[in-house]
């Protein structure tokens, strides 16, 4: 039996569309409506937009970032474009270069990409299962569709961008904070209590640097701060967390409180401060008990890098720092009876 002849790929409708815009002028005429520069960490990103909306939505999560002293530290700047016809959202980085087959892991998870495909010589189109759907991507552009949810993508494309520059730093999706001067990394699965512990401690007057991703130096290990605002989902809190957030709506498009915590909790600072301690969120439990363990490369398996860690520099290199941190820290697994008491705990090993 002969064999069946290949079926012909059929070209996506993004791919038609950025073949079609193939030596376009996409920014020919624009004009930014919005510019705002934030610091992210130990860098600095210039966002400027026609589209309020996203600089509206931006400036409610990074509050705490936003400067108005541009400074001399390493700067990205992220240009963002909605085009009515066709309906596209275009951003336009620029800052540290990156190679090219870098650029879609700073975005994208690995799970997230079905296929790469090139569309003509400068892009290449993604097919993901992310919600965003198909993305298209050059060493300093994305192209998006407007109606799928690009907001939240293009924030992070912007926040990415900017922590990959900073390759002193590692970065993590992790809580962190200081109890006279010492330095906690709470480390956990989504809906273990790395928000609802770090707000109790920051509502106690500690020293807060994230909830969801935070940054530490390697080779001095100290805490590097990125407070955008907390998101926090229904579940247990203490009460001075549950007062402080009984005025803080909860955003349309969310089921989350989203609360500046510099303005909820003014005493919680963010001074230097370097890691000393790893603690691993088990669950939440009847009873609240710390146990210390030796970490060993099993362990590993509680450190989640952010995607611009992994990408800045040489992968193996990461690693072996992310060993060394973690093997430098006192670890504790931590199982919680509530956030009171596991902040109670935490307070006592600081002791």
């Amino acid at each position: 039996m002969d064999p069946q002849p290949a079926k012909p790929q059929v070209p996506s409708s993004l791919s038609l569309v950025v073949g079609g815009l193939a030596g376009c002028d996409l920014w020919g005429g624009w004009v930014a409506t919005a510019s705002d520069w934030y610091r992210l960490a130990d860098g600095r990103l210039n966002l400027q937009t026609d589209h309020h909306p996203f600089a509206e939505r931006f400036r409610s999560n990074y509050r705490e970032c936003l400067t108005s002293d541009a400074g001399d530290l390493p700067a990205t700047v992220c240009q963002v474009r909605v085009l009515n016809s066709p309906s596209l959202v275009v951003a336009r980085l620029t800052g540290s270069p990156l190679p090219w087959e870098a650029f879609p892991r700073l975005f994208l998870d690995a799970a997230d990409v079905a296929t790469v495909s090139p569309v003509g010589a400068r892009w290449q189109v993604a097919q993901t299962t992310h919600p965003v759907g198909e993305v298209a991507f050059a060493p300093d552009e994305v192209i998006l569709q407007q109606d799928r949810p690009w907001q939240v993508f293009v924030a992070g494309v912007a926040v990415s961008r900017t922590l990959s520059a900073q390759q002193h730093v590692l970065f993590f999706h992790a809580a962190a904070i200081a109890i006279d001067g010492r330095g906690f990394l709470l480390l956990g699965l989504s809906g273990t209590g790395k928000t609802s512990i770090s707000l109790e401690l920051a509502a106690r007057g500690h020293d807060f640097y994230g909830d969801d991703l935070v940054g530490v130096e390697h080779g001095t290990r100290a805490l590097v701060p990125l407070r955008r605002a907390a998101h926090v989902r229904r579940g247990p809190s203490s009460r001075l967390v549950r007062a402080a957030l009984s005025d803080v709506d909860t955003p349309e498009d969310s089921d989350r409180k989203r609360a500046v915590v510099g303005e909820l909790f003014p005493r919680a600072g963010a001074k230097a401060a370097s890691l000393d301690y790893v603690i691993c969120l088990r669950s939440f439990s009847d009873t609240t008990c710390l146990e210390a363990f030796d970490p060993s490369p099993a362990d590993l398996s509680w450190v989640t890098p952010y995607a611009s860690s992994v990408c800045a520099g040489n992968s193996g290199s990461q690693t072996m720092r992310i060993i060394s941190l973690f093997s430098e820290a006192t670890c504790f697994f931590l199982d919680a009876a509530s956030p009171d008491g596991a902040a109670d705990a935490l307070e006592q090993i600081a002791e």
